[in-house]
């Protein structure tokens, strides 16, 4: 979860810090919204993917539900490392976010 602008740039410059030009800072009204974002990590090949699936509030935290793919064995992939990630901007939360991560492996056979 992101609710400032100094984190928020902090992730974008790790994000893209492995390409000479970098997209532009979305702007982001953190009195207003918040980020939330997942990431995979460094994987050794394409073919890995992940996403925001939900976000419900409960009494006490916000409920991110996460689907996290990785490539089959039959699975054709490009070979080179890729860094998978998701963002979403919502309204602004203040509770606990609790992340829920389903792990699938695609069958390309």
């Amino acid at each position: 979860m992101i609710n400032n602008e100094t984190d928020w740039q902090a992730v974008w410059v790790k994000i893209f810090s492995n390409q000479s030009e970098k997209p532009p800072l979305p702007e982001v009204d953190f009195s207003r919204r918040t980020i939330v974002a997942v990431f995979q990590g460094d994987q050794p090949t394409g073919g890995y993917e992940i996403s925001i699936q939900d976000i419900v509030e409960s009494e006490n935290s916000f409920e991110v539900a996460v689907k996290a793919f990785s490539p089959g064995s039959r699975c054709v992939v490009e070979g080179k490392v890729t860094r998978p990630f998701d963002i979403v901007e919502i309204e602004k939360i203040e509770k606990q976010v609790v992340f829920h991560v389903k792990h699938k492996i695609r069958d390309c056979g």
